[in-house]
């Protein structure tokens, strides 16, 4: 709907929704370079429908952009940094392996970072002031213990029967300043099995993320 908008209240409205979001924002909008991109006017008499401003990548540099086509970006916001599956493997332990899996959706198999027995972890040294973990439940899956500085913070069953679930898990809020995450794979009581999935996580600003010693 953005093209619907003056070009001054849709950048307003880009940066209050880049602003909650918390992995990005997709948006959509006819192509700029197209020559009737602004030629539709009212629609059965509903003014709101006439195009009132051309976007392209080139007006959204304010974030981090990754241009899907002329008319589709996704917009991160530069205070959250998103680290990936196979980012994160390197702040597991040597047990942690990477496996393919789809997604949803009828999305292609994508990476997931998989925690795969009992006491296999995941521990991220950051200088922000929140996380959030996303991750994928499923019928073999196990529980993850989530501490933030040696506190425990949260015990997910991560089995779950029929489909799967994606979800997310957020920490409170943090002072700033430095922080552990540490995400350990433990036993499901009526499988045994203890397998964590996870997609990335994304920690909010200023998002500096280093190895423990």
């Amino acid at each position: 709907m953005i093209e619907h908008l003056e070009k001054a209240d849709g950048q307003r409205l880009v940066a209050e929704l880049v602003a909650r979001a918390v992995r990005g924002v997709v948006l959509s909008f006819p192509d700029a370079t197209s020559a009737d991109a602004l030629a539709q006017g009212e629609v059965h008499g509903n003014p709101h429908e006439r195009h009132r401003s051309l976007w392209s990548p080139a007006d959204l540099t304010a974030y981090d952009v990754e241009s899907l086509s002329t008319s589709h970006v996704f917009l991160r916001d530069p205070a959250k940094r998103r680290i990936a599956a196979r980012d994160l493997q390197a702040f597991a332990d040597p047990r942690a392996v990477i496996r393919e899996a789809a997604k949803g959706c009828g999305c292609p198999s994508q990476p997931w970072l998989v925690l795969p027995e009992p006491g296999s972890r995941l521990r991220l040294c950051f200088d922000g002031t929140r996380a959030h973990v996303y991750f994928v439940r499923h019928a073999y899956g196990g529980r993850a213990r989530i501490t933030i500085d040696g506190d425990e913070a949260c015990d997910i069953a991560m089995s779950v029967s029929g489909a799967a679930e994606y979800g997310c898990w957020r920490s409170d809020r943090l002072t700033a300043g430095t922080h552990v995450l540490t995400i350990q794979a433990g036993p499901h009581p009526d499988t045994g099995r203890a397998e964590v999935w996870l997609d990335d996580v994304v920690i909010e600003a200023p998002a500096v993320v280093r190895q423990l010693s």
